[in-house]
């Protein structure tokens, strides 16, 4: 009897993740003509390698005119808000024709998704490819030629290299998530509670490598002219589009008030479960407080909560932390966020509910043997 009911939840879960490929497909092929025309994020990471060799690469105004130079279109809303170092990678592929850099570009991204559904653990490797195909911003940030499934998959690297007993090489490829660094501002808490001086150690060497990449492609001043383009209004447009406490209370009366006040028990609550919890459960705090406490932030970077939310699933011993994220990842969830307003406020608390929930579960437990790891 086991056997048969493990061979119809097998066949139920293949059949599931079936139609939800399906599914996925075809809301792709409806938007098929904005995928092959291009004017998507897509648009500053090739026009921005064009941009290092003038001085330009944070001048909103001469990005406007690079991008409807090199491609015919351009939009306000899309300017170069990365680290030097992601134009120089850029570099080769910004020597194509925008269209088929864009294909490349595309399918790079689409593998990168996969190779996430096929080597993160746990849970099983069905239900994470059951997830991911059901991942609105899976579809979301490929759709937009966002850099996010690049980032998710170091993410995975990361993980996988880590539990391998290889912290330093997991802190060094850590560090190419430098790329979206708002998204992980709950690092150095992280590290602090594990003392985990290895994973820093990597982390150090690769993002003084970075770093250096940086500065030799955009001189001394890059940090300074690329904090401010990201004050740029005109890149973080609808906050109340945002899933993040920034998004969900700035219009709120007193609303900075909420916010300073969720955001101390996110990082209470991540710096508990470091201390507290095995790896994998405190890296899931990391990821899941870090959405919480970014003030960029859309439904293409929720790619980055998928990985804490499939831990919590896996890993927590209590019903609420387990429910309340396998309801974020199913599709009504991050597709309410386009509604914005109630909606938008509604997906933030449920993950601030879920990362408060988890990590008073850790609380409860016995702390960690060993908060660092090997060299």
């Amino acid at each position: 009897m086991p056997d048969t009911t493990n061979r119809r939840r097998a066949v139920l879960i293949w059949v599931a993740t079936f139609v939800a490929v399906w599914l996925m497909v075809s809301i792709a092929i409806g938007q098929a003509d904005k995928l092959q025309d291009g004017h998507n994020d897509f648009l500053a990471f090739y026009s921005a390698p064009h941009l290092i060799a003038s001085g330009e690469l944070y001048d909103g105004e001469a990005m406007l005119q690079k991008e409807a130079e090199l491609t015919g279109l351009y939009s306000e809303n899309l300017g170069f808000i990365r680290p030097p170092f992601v134009a120089a990678l850029m570099w080769p592929l910004s020597q194509l024709p925008y269209r088929s850099a864009l294909r490349v570009w595309q399918a790079a991204a689409l593998l990168s998704i996969a190779a996430f559904a096929l080597t993160w653990t746990p849970p099983e490797r069905r239900y994470t490819t059951l997830a991911v195909c059901l991942s609105i911003p899976a579809l979301i940030s490929w759709m937009l030629g966002q850099d996010t499934p690049f980032v998710l998959l170091a993410v995975a690297a990361t993980v996988r290299l880590h539990q391998a007993g290889r912290p330093t090489l997991a802190g060094l490829v850590f560090a190419l998530c430098a790329a979206k660094a708002h998204l992980f501002l709950l690092t150095p808490v992280w590290i602090l509670a594990r003392r985990d001086w290895a994973f820093l150690r990597g982390l150090l060497v690769g993002g003084l490598a970075l770093g250096a990449l940086s500065t030799l492609v955009a001189g001394w001043s890059w940090p300074v002219e690329m904090w401010k383009a990201m004050q740029d209004p005109a890149f973080s447009p609808k906050p109340g589009l945002m899933p993040n406490l920034h998004g969900a209370f700035q219009q709120m009366p007193l609303g900075w008030a909420i916010e300073t006040a969720l955001s101390l028990t996110v990082v209470v609550a991540a710096w508990i479960m470091a201390r507290r919890a095995e790896f994998l459960v405190s890296f899931g705090g990391l990821l899941i407080g870090g959405i919480l406490l970014a003030r960029h932030s859309y439904a293409a970077d929720l790619l980055i909560v998928l990985p804490g939310c499939l831990a919590a699933i896996a890993l927590s011993k209590s019903a609420a932390p387990r429910l309340l994220a396998l309801a974020l990842l199913t599709p009504p969830a991050a597709l309410a966020i386009q509604f914005g307003g109630a909606y938008s406020l509604g997906y933030t608390l449920a993950l601030w509910a879920l990362l408060v929930g988890w990590a008073l579960e850790a609380h409860r437990s016995s702390p960690v043997a060993s908060q660092g790891a090997p060299a």
